[in-house]
């Protein structure tokens, strides 16, 4: 369990701090699937998770979640990374108290 949500802040830290202005769309799709991908592997071991830690982790992946769904594929990418940063800067912040709360050693 601390491996995947040490991979999901890293890649959810990565994303967030995307520059628009140097970042392609390939390269933008590439982050945002990896992410997915993390928020998966963090779903399918939450079980690990404490009630109200899991919640709140659970909620806040849910928040990127509908976030990344609503983009449209025309959006640019100063668009798309606009609309992410604020639910992506609140999962990092979920993502470091769980992992306080598992007594996690980040790999960074």
């Amino acid at each position: 369990m601390c491996q995947d949500l040490d991979k999901l802040k890293q890649d959810t830290d990565h994303l967030r701090n995307l520059d628009p202005a140097t970042t392609s769309k390939n390269d933008l799709q590439a982050a945002v699937d990896t992410v997915k991908q993390d928020l998966d592997n963090v779903s399918a071991s939450s079980g690990e998770l404490g009630n109200a830690t899991g919640a709140a982790v659970k909620a806040a992946s849910e928040s990127v979640k509908s976030v990344i769904q609503g983009i449209d594929s025309n959006s640019t990418v100063q668009t798309t990374v606009n609309l992410l940063k604020v639910p992506l800067q609140g999962l990092s912040g979920t993502l470091s108290t769980a992992n306080s709360a598992l007594r996690c050693t980040p790999s960074s």
